[in-house]
């Protein structure tokens, strides 16, 4: 397994008690350039400099979902984009054969500085994740049988059988594959984040293949873009 070499955390950028919602989604929108990696959470602080609270990119989502979501009468237009017709979330992706041991799923996290990767059949459509978090799940297994076979010689497929045991017996949580179609409005996207509690959903084509992937920032950006006013 490679050494990883992560980016820099980017500086972060606080913003006062009395700021807008829509000032904390400018800077989770933000794209920045390496070394530096993107901003997922900011600082809220009082008049005397001091933290009071931190507000992430997955509690903004959490907020339009109760807002905006939850027995709403009228969808704002600005969540009614999706895959097929405004291109949300259609990206090329960088994705491994669920033929690949767990070994060369960490080296290509490593090497292309990924938080997440998704797992495909041959024939491309997701079958599963392997995240940053299966390092902990990596270590718990490999000390539940120090003798035995090293899991990075594993299929990622039957590492993440034995990790979703492991996750149920010590109520631990992983990183789990939820997929969205291509006419999957951004309200859905936004209500499967919040309620499934993940990062990012990926988006399939018509053929269930992987196409792309909307993610917590994702979502913070598209109400930048829109100049959308979050309550």
């Amino acid at each position: 397994m490679n050494v990883c070499t992560y980016h820099i955390r980017a500086p972060w950028k606080p913003v006062k008690s009395t700021d807008s919602w829509d000032k904390v989604v400018k800077i989770l929108a933000e794209k920045v350039e390496p070394p530096y990696s993107p901003t997922r959470r900011v600082p809220v602080v009082d008049s005397t400099g001091k933290v009071v609270n931190i507000i992430s990119q997955s509690k903004i989502v959490s907020r339009l979902y109760k807002e905006y979501l939850i027995d709403a009468n009228m969808v704002p237009r600005t969540f009614l984009k999706t895959p097929r017709t405004d291109k949300l979330g259609i990206r090329n992706m960088i994705s491994l054969k669920d033929s690949s041991t767990l070994g060369q799923a960490f080296d290509l996290l490593c090497v292309k500085k990924l938080s997440v990767l998704p797992v495909v059949d041959a024939g491309g459509c997701p079958v599963g994740v392997i995240s940053t978090k299966d390092l902990w799940f990596y270590k718990k297994l490999r000390s539940l049988d120090p003798k035995g076979e090293d899991p990075q010689n594993w299929s990622v497929m039957e590492y993440i059988k034995k990790a979703e045991e492991t996750a149920a017996a010590s109520d631990a949580k992983r990183s789990h594959c939820v997929t969205a179609g291509l006419d999957t409005p951004l309200s859905t996207f936004i209500t499967l984040l919040a309620t499934k509690h993940t990062h990012r959903i990926m988006v399939v084509d018509d053929e269930k293949r992987l196409v792309g992937v909307v993610s917590v920032a994702d979502v913070c950006r598209c109400l930048d873009t829109d100049n959308f006013s979050v309550k």
